[in-house]
């Protein structure tokens, strides 16, 4: 029997964290090892390719994976990397051998070892299993296997393209090729393409992390490429609006003062990024006096004529253009809500998704997601989050107009989310 789950660092009884990590002759476990070194832990390596690694921790032991229980002996945790990645060729059948049942007997041997935790690589291309490469299915699947086992030692991280101190795999390692002056923003640019990972905070994960299943990504404001892309598109959307499109919101500023009596346009308090209260613009659908709560909560008969036709047409967001122009907003984000909606203010702050400015559109918004669930508008919001990149913002740019159909084939978010 497995002992209880722990956090790494809080050995009983002293000595170093022995940590057997396994896949040890690719990417990720060669950026990690000296990492975990340099934090104190001691490491085994598991590998059947021995010769990929020779010459580098010479005084490190090493095990084959057909030695796995040896290695095993006396660990603290083992951090499952061992996999048929997307750049290797197979069959749907060699994929699940290495990805599946290999994952679900590593697990089996750590629990009968007696390792206090058992972490297992998974791949945010797991989200679009279905249909999708082999690598991508067999990464589901052996997630799926994994959770069945209700195994409390267990740790799922969906990992992005990691990268290290400059250095990248795969298709961020791309930037590698160009000379050294043009690599970092190179590497920014396709880092923005993409959801990624950095080592650091693998290590960080490793060490402190909980058991359950997490997405394990950088937040993309940290990267200059997508932060400029973003508020170049703000305000180039703001410009467009009111430059082409001034007659049509002083039209429909003067139907809504002659529909009914009362302002033609509202400031409401919203909360916005890190909880700051901002004033909100919107053209009013409602009658005047109507209480402030969520459109969700509101009577329908409490929408006037005009603003039911403004909503329907999604042009009552319009005047938000000023908030994009002050930075309150970004056009893909989460919705601001209300203050008074209190239970959506703390589960999202509980996920993170208050440390980003709220939109005028967003993944929850295009899905038909509201406010009224609270928990579940928090952990899509969440979704987006750890998912956000420049192609995906751009799909629900698309899909904002052109409606679902633009996010055929998009699929994102962790079990619980695309069980729903």
């Amino acid at each position: 029997m497995a002992r209880p789950f722990c956090v790494l660092g809080a050995k009983t009884g002293g000595g170093n964290v022995l940590i057997v990590l396994t896949g040890a002759s690719g990417f990720v476990a060669r950026m990690l090892v000296p990492r975990l070194l340099a934090r104190g832990h001691d490491l085994r390596l598991v590998t059947d390719r021995a010769e990929a690694i020779t010459g580098a921790w010479p005084t490190l032991p090493r095990f084959g994976t057909d030695d796995l229980a040896t290695a095993l002996v006396g660990a603290d945790c083992v951090v499952h990397l061992a996999a048929r990645n997307n750049n290797r060729s197979g069959s749907l059948a060699e994929f699940r051998a290495d990805n599946v049942e290999a994952a679900t007997k590593a697990r089996l041997a750590a629990q009968a070892a007696g390792v206090r935790r058992f972490i297992f690589a998974s791949s945010i291309n797991a989200a679009r299993a279905e249909g999708g490469a082999p690598y991508d299915q067999t990464k589901h699947e052996a997630e799926q296997a994994l959770l069945a086992a209700d195994d409390p030692t267990l740790s799922i991280y969906r990992l992005g393209a990691v990268h290290a101190a400059g250095k990248a795999a795969g298709r961020l390692g791309r930037a590698q090729r160009l000379p050294v002056a043009l690599r970092p923003i190179a590497l920014s640019i396709l880092m923005s393409l993409r959801p990624t990972t950095s080592i650091d905070r693998l290590c960080d994960a490793i060490e402190t992390g909980k058991p359950g299943f997490r997405v394990l990504t950088d937040q993309q404001d940290e990267a200059v490429t997508y932060a400029f892309a973003h508020r170049a598109f703000d305000l180039l959307f703001s410009a467009v609006v009111i430059g082409g499109f001034w007659w049509l919101l002083l039209g429909i500023w003067v139907a809504v003062r002659l529909g009914s009596p009362g302002p033609g346009v509202l400031a409401q308090d919203r909360v916005g990024r890190s909880g700051r209260i901002f004033r909100c613009y919107k053209f009013r659908t409602m009658a005047e006096g109507t209480k402030v709560a969520g459109t969700h909560e509101v009577p329908e008969n409490a929408v006037t004529p005009i603003g039911r036709i403004l909503r329907r047409a999604k042009l009552d967001e319009l005047p938000q253009v000023l908030n994009l122009i002050r930075g309150d907003m970004a056009f893909v984000g989460p919705r601001p809500c209300l203050p008074v909606q209190t239970d959506l203010i703390a589960a999202r702050q509980v996920r993170g998704v208050l440390n980003v400015r709220p939109g005028i559109t967003g993944w929850a918004q295009v899905n038909g997601i509201d406010m009224r669930d609270p928990e579940r508008l928090a952990r899509v919001d969440e979704d987006w989050l750890n998912e956000r990149c420049l192609p995906l913002d751009a799909k629900i740019i698309l899909a904002t107009f052109l409606g679902r159909r633009a996010l055929r084939g998009v699929r994102i978010g962790g079990p619980s989310s695309q069980d729903e």
